[in-house]
Formats: structure tokens, C-alpha cells, sequence
């Protein structure tokens, strides 16, 4: 999609849920999605009459790749913007608690976690004394300070780089230990 923003520029973004309506494959996974983006900037430049385009994500979505053990790669964040950052943090979360709760397409409840925190996530997998929050909440610091932290645990071998103890029953509405 392409929009201008409340400043006026021209944002350029995409969505993927082929994999999540019907039995669709991800077209983020499965092709070089990169090689039609310049094509896409052209036209978008186009339409808005904008000579400028800032890459930009409306949606908060990202697809991290998936290493050879089945669990997620974080990719070097250097050069992301805050957006991203926030995206890949969420990305990263919803994975691990969706696999240990079992439910691939549920995302993790923040509202019931956030104060739970103690109990769903071992102190291990997060920086010595810091609770984690919403990601579109967080400010870069706070997204860049995680990702350093599992990106070096990532890059220093660590057998895991994050997991939940356990996930919210809405239906119990209590923690349940991992699935």
C-alpha cells in the first residue's frame, strides 16, 4: 500500500496474509519480494506526484526468517527504523507464545501478560531487571535494548534465545504452563 502521512510524505508499505486466509503460502517466504519493490516505489511516486519515499510499515507486521532448528533468526537491526524495530520485538514475542501456548494464530494477549510478566517469562531471556511492555508502546531504546540482548544471545550460540514459561487462558483466565 501507499499513503501520505499527517506530514505529507509519501509511505510505501506491504501486507502478506496469504498463509493466514485459507491455505494460502506466504508470498514474504516463499519469493524474492524485494526484486518487484522498485517497480512499486515508481508507481506510488507516481500517483501521489512525490518525488520522495520513505519506507514506512502501517500495519506493524514483520516475517522473521526461521533458522534450520524451526525457531525465528533475528536479523541485524542496525539499520532499522523504530517502527521495524517495534515490529520485529513483536514478531519475535508472538512466535515464542504462540508456541508455547500451542495457538499459532493467537497474538499475546499484552493486557494480561504485561502485569504477569514475572510468571510467563523466565528472567533469563530478558536484560537484568527489565519487564517487558507493548511493543508499539516501546520507544527505540527500549526495542533497541532488546534485540541487542537476543540478538547477541542469538549470535553467542545460546541453545534458546527466548521462550514463555507458560500463556494467558482467556477461557480460565489464569497462566497455563507450556502446551
Amino acid at each position: 500500500s501507499a499513503w501520505k502521512n499527517e506530514k505529507g510524505k509519501l509511505m510505501v508499505s506491504s501486507h502478506d496474509y496469504n498463509d493466514e486466509i485459507g491455505k494460502g503460502e506466504s508470498f514474504l517466504q516463499s519469493s524474492d519480494w524485494q526484486t518487484i519493490l522498485p517497480e512499486w516505489e515508481d508507481y506510488a511516486k507516481k500517483q501521489f506526484d512525490d518525488a520522495a519515499v520513505k519506507k514506512g510499515r502501517k500495519d506493524n507486521t514483520y516475517v522473521l526468517e526461521m533458522g534450520d532448528d524451526g525457531f525465528p533468526v533475528l536479523p541485524d537491526h542496525a539499520e532499522m527504523d523504530s517502527d521495524t524495530r517495534k515490529a520485529v520485538v513483536r514478531a519475535f514475542l508472538n512466535w515464542h507464545y504462540q508456541d508455547c501456548s500451542g495457538k499459532p494464530k493467537e497474538p499475546v494477549p499484552w493486557k494480561e501478560v504485561i502485569p504477569r510478566h514475572d510468571q510467563l517469562i523466565p528472567p533469563p531471556y530478558l536484560p537484568d531487571g527489565k519487564k517487558i511492555c507493548e511493543p508499539s508502546r516501546m520507544n527505540r531504546h527500549k526495542a533497541t535494548e532488546l534485540l541487542d540482548f537476543w540478538y547477541n544471545r542469538q549470535q553467542n550460540s545460546q541453545d534458546v534465545v527466548f521462550e514463555f514459561y507458560g500463556w494467558w487462558s482467556k477461557a480460565d483466565k489464569e497462566v497455563k504452563p507450556i502446551a
